[in-house]
């Protein structure tokens, strides 16, 4: 009886200190498996950084041939700044694209001239030209950087007013040129000049338009 007793609080010990082993054990799979999870989350989240930076990257590189300007991305992979500061630097000296204008990206009087004489001979379609009017009083009271803006924006406009055939030209400071496919009666003329006189905000500003149109 006294052995029997004395071999159960053999087993009894040996238990208390499995069950300690057992749990430490478990304690370390549980932190080992945490350190794993998080190690993943952080590699996926660094990637979708990275590859959410790319993509943007990619996306502003692929206008610089309508007009050239300047990388504008915020949040940056530190291993990815080196290459975005000689970007930078390599868009500063490129010249601008051939046959583009420089501050809207349209067609230039040279680019506007080979895509004409690739069509040639015009038989149908018509020339608008349009301008704003009293512009460089815009430049006199709010400067060339907010007349600029201004260029910008209703060249946005006018691109989005145009179809796939028709062509848009920056001829000089304020002055567009658009050679629709088709020919435009009057009444549809009137509705295009209203539709641009919009309204365009700058910078907080609201600038009414008046402009002129030719043809």
């Amino acid at each position: 009886m006294q052995r029997h007793g004395h071999s159960c609080f053999i087993f009894f010990h040996l238990s208390t200190r499995d069950c300690v082993a057992a749990t430490e054990l478990i304690w370390l799979i549980v932190y080992l498996i945490a350190i794993g999870i998080a190690g993943i989350i952080y590699c996926y989240w660094h990637r979708r950084t990275e590859l959410k930076f790319l993509k943007r990257l990619v996306t502003q590189l692929s206008q610089q041939h309508k007009v050239r300007q300047p990388l504008n991305i915020v949040s940056i992979p530190y291993r990815f700044i080196p290459l975005y500061v000689q970007l930078q630097h390599l868009l500063k000296q490129l010249p601008p694209p051939k046959g583009r204008d420089k501050l809207t990206g349209l067609l230039n009087r040279v680019g506007l001239k080979a895509k004409l004489t690739r069509k040639m001979p015009l038989t149908h379609g018509m020339f608008v030209l349009i301008d704003i009017h009293r512009f460089r009083y815009v430049n006199d009271l709010f400067g060339f950087s907010f007349g600029d803006k201004l260029l910008q924006a209703l060249a946005e406009r006018l691109a989005r007013r145009i179809g796939d055939k028709d062509i848009l030209a920056r001829m000089n400071e304020d002055e567009f040129l658009i050679y629709f496919n088709t020919t435009m009666s009057e009444a549809e003329l009137s509705v295009l000049q209203q539709s641009l006189q919009q309204p365009i905000s700058i910078k907080g500003t609201v600038i009414n338009l008046q402009l002129q149109l030719g043809y």
